[in-house]
């Protein structure tokens, strides 16, 4: 993939045509909300299959709206990194035009610039590593967490799990081995909910070829920070109610 400067015509083009897109995103929800009304009207019984695949498809689509809104945000940050826009804060500006929680928006705003604004393609491989742009940064592909949540088989909340675990990884691990741990907890991710997906990715070094003497280590100060943490956030208040 190669990027170069953008002119003021082809981020025209660009946006008519995001706006485009949402166009017919809107037009196409229309659709499925009709279309569910209509299996929910229906007299006749469905059966288990179909149900399942109702729950399945509509949560993949709901993970699919969540990625692109998270990728948006990254368009937030990076106009204004570039000078194009001149609020200071990502999450109040989205909070605020939004009507979201700020506290929220700042977690998906981190969230965002873990995972990047890259073209939704295939998960990279390592034998794709050092190819550089004409300007000579990284050509970087998308990452297994943003390409799974690409295609809607990961949630927000996954992938909040998964980059706060490849954050606490060891900084002594390679690119092939933290490329190793983030593929184990993606395949993971599409099979269990977050409670135990997070319960998994405090063993994530379990994936690599390393002592268990290592392993436990790694959890147990994983624990210990956590622990740490609670005990920062928390507090003790008394009152005196004058009775």
């Amino acid at each position: 993939m190669t990027t170069t400067a953008p002119t003021q015509s082809t981020t025209d083009d660009a946006v008519a045509v995001a706006r485009e897109a949402f166009a017919a995103v809107h037009t196409a929800a229309d659709h499925a909300l009709a279309a569910v009304a209509a299996l929910g009207s229906t007299d006749l019984p469905l059966d288990v299959a179909t149900l399942e695949w109702l729950v399945q498809e509509a949560q993949r689509v709901v993970n699919r709206h969540d990625r692109i809104r998270i990728r948006a945000l990254d368009v937030v940050r990076r106009t204004r990194e570039a000078g194009g826009s001149h609020h200071d804060n990502d999450a109040q500006f989205t909070a605020g035009r939004t009507h979201t929680d700020p506290r929220g928006a700042a977690r998906d705003t981190h969230l965002a610039k873990a995972l990047g604004n890259q073209p939704p393609t295939s998960p990279p491989h390592p034998e794709d590593a050092g190819e550089r742009n004409p300007d000579g940064t990284p050509d970087v592909p998308p990452s297994p967490t943003a390409a799974a949540w690409d295609a809607g088989l990961i949630t927000r909340e996954h992938a909040l799990i998964i980059t706060g675990a490849l954050n606490d990884l060891p900084d002594h691990l390679t690119p092939g081995q933290r490329l190793t741990v983030e593929e184990g907890l993606v395949a993971k991710a599409q099979k269990v909910n977050p409670a135990t997906l997070r319960k998994a990715a405090k063993r994530a070094l379990e994936a690599l070829d390393l002592p268990e003497a290592e392993v436990d280590a790694h959890h147990d100060q994983l624990l210990h920070n956590q622990e740490h943490a609670a005990w920062d956030a928390a507090s003790f208040w008394m009152r005196d109610n004058h009775d």
